[in-house]
């Protein structure tokens, strides 16, 4: 199967996202790109498929994303926000995507334990893209780039994973405020990386 182009996908996403969602999801690319770069990664053509990706489903009613997602749990069910992640990554592999750019999608709203630097690099840009104008998003933005910008690439790996920990914490203490379910995606990605943190 022929994937799309780059320049077919961001066509393509063009027609069915609403222009909000369309600007979120271009600056989403160019923020996981520019944090590719400071990390070193090398697939950055993988990173950028799924950032145009990431949120192709996200216009769908439960109903059209419970049509894709032909297994989905009880904590899915109770978390419809959470859904397009789930759909968009089967999306991405009916495209013809990759296994590594579906995994990306499918963990950029709630986390994973264990992730790869590539899935942290997307489920970050998605909250630090410049279009976010919450308060919470812009001083995780500013952290995150001084502290990347201020190491050497040894560190910024520790960096990043320190960026989705503190989104995390943040997350679940704004879905606690307002009494939510909490999906146990995202504690046990939070639960894995308090475990794991570096002596």
């Amino acid at each position: 199967m022929n994937t799309p182009s780059k320049e077919e996908l961001i066509a393509l996403i063009k027609t069915v996202l609403p222009e909000k969602r369309f600007q979120h999801t271009l600056m989403v690319e160019k923020e996981a790109l520019y944090l590719a770069s400071l990390l070193e990664l090398s697939n950055t053509e993988e990173i950028s498929f799924a950032s145009l990706l990431h949120d192709i489903t996200k216009p769908l009613t439960f109903n059209e994303h419970r049509e894709i997602i032909k297994n989905l749990s009880e904590d899915d069910l109770k978390s419809p926000e959470v859904l397009h992640a789930l759909s968009g990554s089967i999306k991405a592999t009916e495209m013809g995507f990759s296994k590594g750019i579906a995994s990306m999608i499918e963990s950029h709203t709630t986390a994973k334990p264990d992730m790869t630097l590539s899935e942290e690099i997307i489920f970050v840009a998605d909250y630090t893209e410049e279009t976010r104008t919450h308060e919470a998003c812009l001083k995780e933005r500013e952290r995150l780039h001084k502290e990347l910008l201020e190491s050497d690439s040894e560190k910024r790996k520790e960096i990043l994973k320190k960026s989705v920990k503190r989104i995390l914490e943040s997350t679940v203490e704004y879905l606690n405020k307002k009494d939510s379910f909490i999906h146990p995606r995202t504690l046990l990605a939070l639960d894995f990386l308090s475990e794991h943190k570096e002596d």
